[in-house]
């Protein structure tokens, strides 16, 4: 990644590329934009920029090349968990990128004043379940038994239960995510 000095979110023909795409992107979806667009966050790893709209506060991050995968990650997650996740307006996979809608208040804003992390428990309970679904799906992907990632595959007699559990909600016609399958038990 790049040193600090050198970040490609400072140079200005990267910037008028990211700042095109945004408008481009918002413009496709009819929101206007409004005010000046900000960028707060830039770190070597990844960068985030405040875009004012009439629809609210959207947000694009572009991820570095070693961390360009999260687009598509993060893609995946907001559809099988939408409850959990930003809405996505636009997405690059190749070029990093993304526009989200803002995802409301950081929790840790709430918790320092009071120093009381009891709200982060259903949060991180919750994540826990995502990530246990989502190792799993991935898992029952590799096995062939539910479509990949990326695309299908074709069934396979390798079956545990869980990936049992996984393939039929996968290939239920009610449902098309694996965001609607019950809590793991």
């Amino acid at each position: 990644m790049s040193a600090p000095s050198q970040l490609l979110w400072h140079d200005p023909n990267w910037q008028k590329e990211a700042h095109d795409w945004i408008r481009s992107e918002a413009n496709r979806r009819s929101i206007q934009l409004r005010g000046d667009i900000e960028q707060p966050h830039a770190r070597p790893w990844s960068t985030v920029i405040r875009v004012p709209s009439d629809e609210g506060m959207l947000f694009f991050k572009a991820s570095a090349a070693e961390t360009v995968f999260e687009i598509a990650l993060t893609q995946k997650l907001a559809e099988w968990f939408p409850d959990c996740m930003p809405e996505l307006v636009a997405a690059d996979t190749a070029r990093g990128w993304m526009l989200m809608r803002d995802g409301g208040e950081q929790l840790r804003i709430f918790i320092r004043p009071t120093q009381d992390i009891r709200p982060w428990k259903p949060v991180i309970t919750r994540y826990a379940e995502i990530t246990e679904i989502s190792t799993m799906a991935t898992f029952c992907s590799k096995m062939g038994v539910l479509p990949s990632l990326t695309g299908a595959m074709p069934p396979s007699p390798i079956r545990s239960s869980r990936c049992e559990l996984f393939s039929s909600a996968w290939r239920s016609p009610s449902t098309s995510t694996i965001g609607h399958l019950p809590p793991p038990r």
